[in-house]
Order: C-alpha cells, then sequence, then structure tokens
C-alpha cells in the first residue's frame, strides 16, 4: 500500500499508526458532551466509542485494535478505505530481546494471536452513517475465514464502555455459600445432579464470554435445558415435584400418539399441511408451551422476568421472540441495531435464569444462597479514561506492548 495513504489517513486519526495515546482534553463542555455519549443506552460500543472521540478530538472515524492468527506482513486498504495496519516485527531474529517490542513480537509469533492497529474512515459523523460504516466494517472483516479459516475479532481502540470485570469481595458468607453447594448436589440422584449442574454451566458460560448473543442464548439454554429434564422427570427424582406434567412417560407417549391418530384422521384427507401442523402444536406442543407453563407456574404469570420473557421487551417484542430471531438466523449480527437490541436485555435473561436454577435449588434440595448481596468495586480503567495533560500519562502507547498477552 502507498505511503501517501497512510499519512492521509492519519490527519483524520487521533493516533500514530501503531500507536494509542490518551485522550486529554481540558474543555469541560467537551467533556460533558462525551459523557452524556457514554452513557446513551441506544447506542452499541463501537458508536459510543465513534462519537466519543470524535466529540473530544474531532477523529473522523473509528480507530480500532484488531486480533489475528492471520499474520500479514504489511498494511492493506480493504474495501472502502479501511486500513489494517500489523502492530508487531515481521521477524526478531537478530535483534536484543532486551527490547519490549522485540518481546512482544516474538510473544505474537508464540501465541498466533497478532495485533493490528485498524481505521474506519466515517467522512459524514452523523449516528446513520456511522452505524452503516460499522456494518460496513463487520462484513468486510467477516471475509476472514472464508479465505484461510483464519479469525479476524475487533474492538474499539478507546473502549468507553464498561469493559473491565467488576471485583467481588466474598465474605465468609459467599464461601459457606459455595463450600456448601458441592455437598448438597451431592445428595441428588445422579441424573438430577447431571440436569442441574448442566444448567448452571449453561449460565457460567453466559457470565464468563463477551458476545452479546452468545450470552443471551446460554442463559436462555439455563432455563431450557432444566425445565425439559423437570418435565420428563420420573417420580424418584427429587425435582419430580415442579413438574406441570405429572403422567409417567407411558401414559404420555401413549396419549400423544392417541392424539396424533385423532387428528391425522379427522384432518389428513382434506388438508394435510393442517394436519401435521395441528397434531404437532395440539399433541406434541412445543417448548415454547411447555416452558411458558412451567415457569408460570413457579413464578406467577404477572412475574416481571416472566412478563418479559414471554410477553415484551422494551422494544415491543419478548425475550423468547429475540431467542427465536439468534438461534434461527434471522438476527442480522451485523446490524448495529439489531446488536444492541440484545445487548440491553441480555442482564433480564440471565436473572431469570440465576433465580430459576435457585428456586429449584431452595425447593427441591433445600440449599439456599446464604448472601443478600455481593461487595463489588467497579474497576476504572485509567487508559481510556479522559486526562487534563498528557504529562499524566507515563504508559507505553505502542499497540504491541499494550495488547499482548
Amino acid at each position: 500500500m502507498d505511503d501517501l495513504v497512510l499519512k492521509t489517513a492519519r490527519n483524520n486519526k487521533l493516533n500514530n499508526w501503531g500507536e494509542r495515546e490518551p485522550i486529554v482534553c481540558e474543555d469541560r463542555d467537551k467533556i460533558h458532551r462525551a459523557m452524556a455519549i457514554k452513557t446513551n443506552p441506544d447506542l452499541t460500543a463501537p458508536e459510543k466509542s465513534t462519537l466519543y472521540v470524535h466529540e473530544i478530538s474531532g477523529c473522523k472515524g473509528l480507530e480500532f485494535v484488531g486480533f489475528s492468527n492471520a499474520k500479514i506482513a504489511r498494511p492493506i486498504r480493504l474495501a472502502t478505505g479501511i486500513i489494517i495496519y500489523p502492530c508487531f516485527m515481521q521477524t526478531t531474529e537478530g535483534h536484543s530481546f532486551e527490547d519490549p517490542i522485540v518481546r512482544a513480537s516474538f510473544q505474537m509469533s508464540q501465541t498466533g494471536r497478532y495485533i493490528y492497529d485498524g481505521w474506519l474512515p466515517i467522512n459524514n459523523m452523523i449516528d446513520v452513517e456511522i452505524r452503516n460504516r460499522i456494518r460496513t466494517l463487520r462484513e468486510v472483516l467477516g471475509s476472514f475465514p472464508l479465505i484461510s479459516g483464519s479469525k479476524f475479532y475487533w474492538e474499539p481502540k478507546y473502549q468507553v464502555s464498561n469493559t473491565t470485570d467488576n471485583t467481588h469481595y466474598f465474605s465468609e458468607t459467599e464461601i459457606k455459600t459455595i463450600e456448601g453447594f458441592a455437598e448438597a448436589i451431592d445428595l441428588a440422584i445422579p441424573d438430577d445432579r447431571i440436569a442441574l449442574l448442566r444448567s448452571i454451566g449453561w449460565v457460567s458460560e453466559c457470565v464468563r464470554i463477551e458476545n452479546p448473543e452468545s450470552k443471551f442464548l446460554f442463559a436462555v439454554l439455563a432455563i431450557e435445558s432444566l425445565c425439559s429434564y423437570i418435565e420428563e422427570a420420573g417420580e424418584d427424582s427429587s425435582f419430580h415435584a415442579l413438574a406441570q406434567d405429572h403422567r409417567s412417560k407411558a401414559e404420555r407417549k401413549r396419549e400423544r400418539e392417541n392424539c396424533i391418530r385423532r387428528t391425522l384422521t379427522n384432518l389428513l384427507d382434506a388438508d394435510p399441511t393442517k394436519a401435521i401442523s395441528t397434531a404437532y402444536f395440539e399433541c406434541i406442543g412445543g417448548i415454547k408451551k411447555r416452558l411458558q407453563t412451567h415457569l408460570i407456574n413457579i413464578f406467577g404469570e404477572e412475574d416481571d422476568g416472566i412478563v418479559a420473557f414471554f410477553k415484551k421487551t422494551d422494544g415491543g417484542t419478548s425475550l423468547y421472540e429475540l431467542r427465536h430471531t439468534i438461534a434461527h438466523g434471522s438476527h442480522d449480527i451485523l446490524a448495529e441495531f439489531d446488536r444492541n437490541g440484545v445487548d440491553r436485555n441480555v442482564h433480564k435473561v440471565e436473572k431469570l435464569a440465576l433465580r430459576y436454577i435457585w428456586h429449584v435449588l431452595n425447593h427441591c434440595l433445600g440449599f439456599f444462597n446464604e448472601s443478600s448481596s455481593i461487595h463489588a468495586k467497579i474497576s476504572f480503567d485509567l487508559n481510556t479514561g479522559i486526562i487534563s495533560s498528557r504529562a499524566m500519562y507515563h504508559g507505553p502507547v505502542d499497540m504491541g506492548l499494550l495488547y499482548v498477552k
């Protein structure tokens, strides 16, 4: 790529290529407007970062950091002016390991996690154009798996949303609860134990990962998997009392088959499509119907969590409908509007999953959470905050050093 392209793009950027400087500003009005952007719930993290940095510095575009197992030898210009700039040395042979940049480059080669400085130019800094340009970025970088099976993921260089983990301080109360958990579930029969731990495993994955769509689906799976097990469990299960259908498996199978036969006899000749549809929904029933009946019996039809899950959200759709769009592919993962809709609702379904699991633990195993609240401290990343003087920051600016693992 021509050096002139890099120099021209640099004029619109906040940073030199391969660097991340702190954000410096003394103008209180600018800072106030930037903080309003930071707390806007209608914007995704990349949109916030773009507008936030533009408000402070006038930067016309989105600076991002990329991570890939693809080693690219030189800066490249992709479609619509997107630039990817390597933040590592192509070879460390013959260079001193006393140099931290040499060590960082070597570390990248050992882990297969290469760091890139990314630039997305945006000429018209209005919400609609920013959203369209970020979609273009997702489309372009999404091509990496098609080319070689390589991956490329990215994040805004300035993460104005809270991305650091809060510190949770465990007192003796929390320690007592987590120590007693293993003893409590070991009292359950093996199948109950497996089903409960499987559901908790989905919650654990939900909490661990960052992708909103995955978090959302994992939280729903935590509920669905345990509900399905309880509704199918036999009388020897500790969870059987929570089931809505207390018939034996043999009885359920016999009645289901009889229902299917009656439906097909009455409807098949006149309307085969209707016959199959009716047989499924009236005789077999989808998981939504069973799940809804099960959870309403536990929490009540007017419970806020149940209303949001099955009836409505801020966007006018239920959380379960949102689950359907993600699971069946109609959710547009490239669109900021769709992504924001999921991100804003993840905590609701995660909270419901935790309540449901604790209800099962309380009522079926007699195990309770001794903790009423957790003492937590919100971590603050000084690298992405606003400082009044460049002299206040003494850390590295080289992106290879900042992001190497």
